[in-house]
């Protein structure tokens, strides 16, 4: 005859597996975030830097309108991958969980 502290114990490790699992999800996510952000930080700085250069009014002009034409694309394409970001982490999140909840429902019912 089992200990009856024991399926408590297995479910809290399972808890805490369950943790783990959702706080490394967090974190790539968070990892993969910073990632977008800096590349998008970087190619700011480097378009202010060229900008920097301009000699006259003229010039200035140009590549402003050389650097601003292709922003809303670069506006759309980085919204989609904040969206696929957000998604990816949702439905790894949401996995976890359902995982978590089927396996405690199931030593609940094991108890009964």
């Amino acid at each position: 005859m089992s200990h009856p502290a024991t399926p408590f114990m297995a479910s809290s490790q399972a808890s805490v597996k369950a943790l783990q699992a959702i706080t490394k999800n967090s974190t790539q996510g968070f990892e993969k975030l910073l990632k977008l952000n800096l590349a998008a930080s970087q190619a700011f700085f480097d378009q202010f830097k060229v900008s920097i250069s301009a000699h006259d009014a003229q010039s200035l002009r140009e590549l402003q309108t050389e650097l601003f034409t292709p922003l809303p694309r670069q506006y759309s394409a980085e919204s989609q991958h904040y969206k696929l970001l957000a998604e990816d982490s949702s439905a790894k999140f949401n996995k976890i969980l359902q995982s978590t909840l089927s396996e405690a429902q199931k030593r609940m019912t094991s108890l009964a």
